[in-house]
């Protein structure tokens, strides 16, 4: 099955595919076994860490043509806040605990403006566009974003 995948990225690579995977590619072995057969950049789809130990790292990987590894721990991790939030207020019949949840930012609320400064994206925007406008859950915040927690400007430029 891996040697079908190889032949198949391969191919893939010499019609011009930037970047391959085969995916299942969990182990070091694995991956070398990989690099050993497909030419160009490659994406190692599942990096593990079974007993707190990396099955493979950046540093062994990247010798051997992989420029990306991926886990999926936002899904996991998306799933652990849903969970949490979803038994709170189930249990207490209410949506206090996610209302009174602060985010990153340190500001609570019914939103989920609070993981970001969506005021500071409007501006960006205007930046592109010329036209501003405020956006409307920024009035249900009288505070300022913490300088811990930097404004998109800041983070982000096309």
């Amino acid at each position: 099955m891996m040697d079908q995948c190889c032949e198949r990225m391969r191919r893939a690579h010499e019609l011009g595919a930037e970047m391959t995977t085969v995916v299942r590619t969990r182990t070091l072995e694995q991956a070398r076994y990989v690099a050993e057969r497909v030419p160009g950049w490659k994406m190692f789809p599942d990096v593990t860490a079974p007993d707190g130990k990396p099955e493979a790292t950046v540093e062994e990987l990247y010798p051997l043509g992989y420029q990306i590894m991926t886990t999926h721990y936002t899904l996991k991790a998306a799933m652990d806040g849903m969970l949490e939030h979803g038994y709170r207020n189930v249990a207490e019949q209410n949506v206090t605990y996610t209302y009174n949840k602060k985010g990153p930012s340190g500001l609570a609320g019914f939103s989920a403006a609070a993981y970001f400064d969506p005021d500071g994206y409007m501006k960006m925007e205007a930046e592109y566009t010329g036209h501003y406008e405020e956006y409307i859950l920024s009035k249900l915040y009288n505070e300022t974003y913490p300088d811990v927690f930097p404004p998109s400007k800041n983070k982000f430029r096309f």
